[in-house]
């Protein structure tokens, strides 16, 4: 079975699948390439120019860069998990997946990024923004009913009043604050649905990644 495509150019296609396939699309013809792994991919991503890289795995992470038309096995040492998204900026970049887990690329090397709270989730895919913010979302994605969903953002947002927030967790903390006081749940329900909501709607970055996420669904 393959599992996903993607492409720098329309002679330039990439594919990638079960037992570690990759096929490559050259504008005339399909070609096996040489793989350095049998475990399973699962995703790949390439900027325009840029190098390939592969993610999958089942237990544990495997990750694929594709360098100078050699494709090579940078996995990370265990204990890791499997990698499902994956986004990459030049020397950087972010894979996600199972166990709500997050790797970033630094010095050439792959490494746990900690997010600093728990996820009680699997990560599908990630995003960096134009502004080097990183989005990731998934939630219960293996098995039926398919619910609980997870987005985490790493980066910097502001408040109405323009004050940096830095983290999830100061995040969370600052909409928790906003049901504190004499509320009844109604009250709560009304805030959620009629401001909450309705502010997430008027942002562009977060129409952005809607988009985004709903492009990585194949």
């Amino acid at each position: 079975s393959w599992f996903k495509v993607w492409g720098r150019a329309a002679d330039d296609v990439r594919f990638v699948g079960m037992d570690g396939a990759i096929v490559h699309y050259d504008g005339k013809g399909f070609q096996q390439i040489d793989s350095p792994t049998n475990r399973r991919l699962l995703t790949l991503f390439a900027e325009p120019g840029g190098r390939y890289t592969a993610v999958g795995g089942m237990s544990q992470a495997v990750i694929l860069e594709d360098t100078a038309g050699t494709w090579q096995d940078v996995s990370p040492p265990p204990p890791t998990h499997a990698m499902i998204g994956i986004r990459t900026r030049g020397d950087d970049g972010y894979a996600a997946g199972t166990g709500g887990s997050v790797m970033r690329r630094k010095s050439g090397s792959w490494v746990d990024e900690p997010l600093g709270f728990d996820v009680f989730g699997d990560f599908h895919s990630v995003w960096i923004d134009p502004k080097g913010g990183v989005w990731a979302a998934g939630g219960n994605i293996m098995a039926l009913p398919l619910v609980n969903g997870v987005l985490v953002h790493n980066g910097t947002a502001t408040t109405a009043g323009n004050s940096p927030i830095r983290s999830m967790a100061e995040l969370i903390a600052k909409v928790n604050d906003l049901f504190e006081g004499d509320l009844t749940p109604g009250d709560k329900l009304v805030y959620v649905n009629d401001v909450i909501i309705g502010k997430m709607m008027e942002s562009a970055q977060l129409v952005e990644l809607e988009r985004a996420l709903q492009g990585s669904v194949d």
